[in-house]
């Protein structure tokens, strides 16, 4: 039984992977880990820098000591690096970890049960919940960590019943990579089990608590040493190099540098963690409520031992934790991909859930099988229920993306200059990623301005583009968004004329343009027309040798502070007096469902 559900978990995780997640997911966290796996892959701690290196920030990523580094730890990134390395993909490391999952839930459960039908049926509960067979098909921390953790919870209980130095070691080592993957996870979901068996084990018995430590030993050392590379401190973790903003507690956070901060409260910690809870119970976890149901059942017939109420107090006291980290609030609320992708936060709470849960499905199948039969059936329609509109909203965002994959590509050997905020190539969308090293077919690189013809050195000989993401494009599954592909040249000449064309929404009432370079600042006001053009000359414009940029802003009239549009070409000065400049010179693509921009530009 547990053989079939780790096999057939390994299967649904590949397959969704190469079908629903082909192009990624909502989640940018998965090209942050990829792309550290690449870079691991290769020989490289860190990616490192492409020239110019703000052209080429990656998601998440900051540049620190002549490379770019990452938000997150390699724990996650070196597993997926040793199947790029030994398969060339990460779909083998993707179907181990989901089987994985199956056997570690199993030896957890039949330690602490001493059953191995209840740790079977605990196992099949735990790979039969949506959250796990969607996490199981994306390069996220979250399947890894929960792997970890069961081995951990299994080998500190199992080696302290035993006696065995060489268990707890694995347990320590196990526990080790589990705090360097997710630090605050591993404290609160492993922190109880500890304490309890450190208690039972205080008789004198030093010896296992020093094969615990000693098997923490490397994973703990090693990750001393990587913050130390990362950001100069063995203290300080890359998460806060990044955004310091981005923690635990309650005040102002932001994910990201630049990003409006948004106060977090105990009010928002619920609203995320209740909203996480709701979709567990609603069929995330197997059954969702029916679920938790056994649990209780197996809780008031006292089914449980001490080792899995141990489990359970874990599981409680990581859910309890999560009021005070702002990120639940943000995937749930803010975001919202837990739609889609599950309350993965909370995942670890479907470990006692799962034991739990089996042993009250025992129970009930004690007193009659056709009542397990009849819950498990239930179930199975509630999860399916859950389940199925989220695929569904996961391949409509597939297909978005790899409709514009499809425009880029068809352009043949190209450089694409990406218009998106935040600024950081593989947000919001992972079709926007470079291969490792940066080259090949298409190269992406960040519309900044005079930086723009850096990177036209440093990649010459490609056809020009450049991508405007429009709208919530990758925020949500069928949110408003736009796309605009266009081709793009250098234009050059002493006394240039640039001609700015304006298209106002419907809804706008009015609208302002500014146009700036150099000392020439200009602006126009539409009110009554709908469209209009201006010209802007660049002769005139007083610029001195060297590079620079032209902005041009659009404006609502009626709110000056609300940004309808906004361009900006990066100009070159020659010694000579000759002008060049990058502009746009034809639409190439469009996709979504917004109107084109309100604001083109182009020469002449």
């Amino acid at each position: 039984m547990v053989a079939v559900a780790a096999a057939l978990s390994a299967a649904i995780a590949v397959t969704l992977s190469m079908t629903v997640f082909s192009r990624l997911s909502v989640n940018g966290d998965e090209s942050v880990y990829l792309l550290q796996a690449r870079a691991l892959a290769h020989g490289h701690l860190f990616p490192p820098v492409t020239e110019p290196p703000n052209s080429f920030t990656p998601w998440l990523g900051v540049i620190h000591g002549g490379h770019y580094v990452l938000k997150y730890t390699p724990v996650v990134p070196g597993f997926f690096a040793v199947s790029l390395l030994l398969t060339g993909g990460y779909a083998a490391g993707l179907a181990v970890l989901a089987a994985g999952l199956v056997g570690a839930t199993f030896l957890l459960a039949k330690e602490v049960t001493g059953s191995r039908s209840v740790a079977a049926t605990a196992s099949v509960l735990m790979a039969a919940s949506p959250v796990v067979l969607l996490q199981s098909a994306l390069l996220l921390p979250y399947v890894l960590f929960l792997v970890l953790a069961e081995l951990a919870l299994w080998a500190l209980i199992a080696g302290c019943r035993r006696g065995s130095v060489p268990v707890l070691a694995l347990a320590g080592l196990c526990s080790g990579l589990a705090f360097a993957a997710r630090t605050f996870d591993a404290i609160l979901l492993l922190g109880p089990a500890a304490l309890w068996l450190a208690w039972r084990t205080r008789g004198g018995r030093v010896r296992l608590v020093g094969g615990f430590v000693a098997g923490m030993a490397a994973p703990a050392a090693g990750l001393l040493w990587f913050d130390d590379a990362a950001t100069g401190s063995p203290l300080r973790l890359p998460f806060s190099l990044f955004q310091s903003g981005d923690t635990l507690g309650f005040g102002v956070h932001r994910l990201y540098p630049g990003e409006a901060g948004r106060h977090f409260g105990i009010a928002q910690g619920w609203q995320g963690l209740s909203r996480h809870l709701e979709l567990l119970g609603g069929g995330w976890a197997f059954g969702g409520v029916i679920l938790v149901a056994l649990a209780v059942v197996a809780l008031v017939r006292r089914r449980a031992s001490p080792a899995s109420l141990a489990v359970l107090a874990g599981g409680l006291l990581l859910t309890l934790g999560y009021l005070f980290f702002w990120g639940i609030w943000n995937a749930a609320i803010v975001w919202g991909a837990v739609r889609y992708l599950g309350p993965y936060y909370l995942m670890p709470l479907l470990v006692p859930l799962s034991i739990l849960g089996a042993l009250g499905l025992a129970e009930i199948a004690a007193a009659g099988r056709w009542r397990a039969v009849s819950a498990v059936t239930l179930a199975a329609v509630v999860s399916g229920v859950a389940l199925v509109p989220a695929l569904r909203s996961d391949l409509a965002l597939t297909a978005d993306n790899t409709r514009l994959a499809g425009a880029i590509s068809a352009q043949g050997r190209s450089l694409v200059f990406v218009d998106t905020y935040p600024g950081y190539l593989q947000h919001p969308t992972p079709v926007i990623s470079n291969a490792f090293p940066v080259g090949g077919r298409t190269v992406f690189a960040l519309a900044r301005g005079a930086d723009d013809f850096h990177v036209l050195r440093s990649f010459p000989g490609r056809s020009l583009y450049r991508l405007r993401l429009l709208g919530e494009y990758g925020k949500l599954p069928h949110a408003r968004y736009g796309a605009q592909l266009d081709r793009v040249a250098v234009v050059s000449g002493r006394s240039l004329m640039l001609t700015f064309g304006v298209t106002l929404p419907s809804w706008v009432a009015g609208a302002r343009l500014e146009v700036s370079v150099g000392r020439l600042h200009r602006h126009w006001t539409l009110q009554s027309a709908r469209s209009a053009q201006y010209r802007f000359p660049l002769g005139t414009a007083g610029l001195r040798p060297g590079f620079d940029s032209l902005t041009a802003f659009l404006t609502s009239a009626s709110h000056p502070g609300r940004v309808l549009d906004h361009f900006t070409i990066p100009l070159s000065v020659g010694p000579d007096g000759v002008t060049s400049a990058l502009v746009p010179t034809g639409v190439v693509a469009e996709l979504g469902p917004l109107p084109p921009p309100p604001l083109s530009v182009a020469a002449g």
